[in-house]
């Protein structure tokens, strides 16, 4: 079975974290030595990580818990001009995306030129409690809450852009951004998340 991909580098050199009274013997023994497992000890709480990564030393959860997310942003735009933007506003059970020839346009405010609503290029969609729980539930699984802070390829000059943020009940907001490189579950998420919803972003 493949090991769990890092959320933060993209390695599969990870150890599942296993907490409590270990019983030793020499299967666990070989699973320490090759790193596939870490002893996590004897306190456990409902924050404590599932996975230690190896490579660049990043604890995380394999489904964190998204239940107090208010809103969601994702912007990406290209060299080519295209320019696209979702919101979810969790409190409202809205999720607004629009799809721009390079013009950015804050769809948080819903401040919306007419001339895309009118080309189909802007959608609202009210959600229902199923549909935005198993919006939040494939949220979880892209572990957004622990990427890198950026990512960015410098060997290019004109490429891509994206951005995320996410604002929380009682604790503090997310930001994540890359330039001409994705991080490791970008692709995830478009995929789990916006197929859901029968969209099909233009990068």
């Amino acid at each position: 079975m493949p090991r769990m991909k890092c959320p933060a580098c993209g390695s599969r050199n990870t150890a599942r974290i296993q907490y409590g009274m270990p019983m030793w013997d020499e299967e666990l023994q070989r699973k320490l030595d090759n790193k596939t497992v870490m002893l996590g000890g004897c306190c456990i709480s409902p924050e404590s990580p599932d996975y230690h990564c190896n490579s660049c030393h990043q604890k995380f959860r394999d489904t964190p818990y998204m239940e107090d997310l208010k809103y969601f942003v994702f912007t990406r735009s290209g060299f080519g001009g295209h320019y696209s933007c979702f919101f979810l506003d969790c409190e409202k059970k809205i999720l607004r995306y629009i799809i721009t020839d390079g013009f950015r346009v804050d769809i948080r405010k819903k401040n919306i030129p007419k001339i895309y609503e009118n080309e189909g290029r802007y959608r609202e969609i009210h959600l229902d409690d199923k549909k935005l729980n198993s919006l939040l539930k494939s949220l979880a699984k892209c572990k957004i809450n622990y990427w890198k802070k950026n990512y960015v390829d410098e060997s290019i000059i004109d490429g891509f852009q994206w951005e995320i943020e996410m604002k929380f009940e009682g604790r503090r907001a997310f930001k994540s951004w890359g330039d001409n490189l994705l991080s490791p579950y970008l692709e995830e998420l478009e995929k789990l998340v916006f197929s859901k919803l029968g969209i099909s972003p233009v990068f």
